[in-house]
């Protein structure tokens, strides 16, 4: 299942660099993360069993840097549009 976390990070220093340390179990991916140009806010884009184990894992490693909201989203619906594919309009 894929899982959506939306953060709001209160110490964007601590939590960006907990994340880079923050060694992953092999049976949960990190697909994308999308931070704000302020490093205050971040959508990620999990893969895992559960919502459950995306949680476990996010907030022993940030919960003390951030505000985070957990959802399963579904990837079969999904659009994705490279930047080089932008309306000229």
């Amino acid at each position: 299942m894929y899982v959506a976390v939306q953060h709001s990070i209160f110490d964007p220093a601590s939590f960006w660099d907990i994340v880079e340390k923050t060694p992953l179990p092999s049976n949960v991916i990190l697909h994308h993360t999308f931070p704000s140009t302020s490093g205050d806010h971040a959508i990620c884009i999990w893969e895992a069993e559960t919502v459950e184990a995306v949680r476990s894992i996010v907030e022993q490693a940030v919960g003390n840097y951030s505000r985070n909201e957990y959802f399963q989203v579904e990837n079969k619906q999904a659009i994705a549009k490279p930047v080089l594919f932008r309306s000229a309009a």
